[in-house]
């Protein structure tokens, strides 16, 4: 690996990608809804309307009796930190799409021809563009979350509740790998897609493992404690390990470009 050509075309891609206001308006808009507004809103309704926030049997500490408690308790420190997650991987399905599939839109396909890079060199750099500023919006989004709970949530309930080990996990571990495996099931799916729209629909079925595991915890049928969190970690990072040699063998950017220009 060319260092010198790595650094070239990830600051390229910046470039590209952070003035494109289609990209930069709606992650911003995201962060802010997902990090700051929901999480108020949702301590408000809780507030209203305790009841109807499903119990978190087991997951509690013992002392919990107070139904109101409960519902903060286990909506805070369970089911918002996972629906955080949806910050960076959503993030990476925008850049991502733009990065590979909008070559078409951008009227820039020749140009992955003319790069000075191996199929892996453009393959790596490309997904790492995505992937760090993915990563740090994520992480921004979880700071700005953890501000909430500390300022807001925590004193209103004189308990705490993050960060704890389960948190720190889901945050520089399970996001992480999350959003890798979206970046290289956007690999996949931009080797077959013909634009920008088809590239969305396909990559959108990323988009339901998080959206699933959030339904079922707010049904209250399941919650994801630190084993069930540390086995999907794992089962993440393994799937991460299978897609990236998936990806090296599929991407040509010469096939690519015949594709993008039908």
């Amino acid at each position: 690996m060319r260092k010198h050509i790595l650094e070239a075309i990830i600051w390229k891609e910046w470039k590209d990608s952070f003035r494109n206001k289609r990209i930069i308006a709606p992650v911003i808009l995201l962060t802010i809804l997902f990090a700051l507004v929901f999480p108020l809103l949702f301590f408000q309704v809780i507030l209203l309307s305790p009841e109807e926030i499903p119990p978190f049997a087991g997951q509690l500490p013992e002392n919990f009796d107070n139904i109101l408690l409960m519902a903060i308790f286990g909506m805070f420190k369970y089911i918002l930190p996972m629906f955080l997650l949806l910050i960076p991987i959503i993030t990476a399905m925008s850049l991502a799409t733009y990065s590979f599939a909008g070559e078409k839109e951008s009227k820039t396909i020749e140009s992955l021809l003319l790069i000075p890079a191996t199929d892996r060199e453009l393959l790596l750099a490309k997904s790492l563009a995505i992937f760090i500023p993915a990563i740090i919006i994520g992480w921004l989004g979880n700071f700005v979350y953890l501000l909430v709970v500390k300022i807001v949530i925590e004193p209103a309930i004189s308990i705490w509740m993050l960060p704890d080990l389960q948190y720190v996990i889901e945050v520089f571990l399970l996001g992480p790998l999350m959003t890798f495996l979206t970046i290289e099931v956007i690999v996949l799916v931009s080797s077959r897609a013909s634009g920008i729209r088809e590239a969305e629909q396909y990559s959108g079925i990323v988009l339901m493992p998080i959206i699933i595991m959030f339904t079922i915890q707010i049904s209250g049928i399941f919650i994801l404690g630190l084993l069930e969190v540390v086995l999907l970690t794992a089962i993440t990072g393994l799937l991460d390990a299978l897609l990236l040699k998936i990806s090296e063998l599929v991407f040509n950017r010469e096939k690519l470009v015949l594709r993008l220009e039908k």
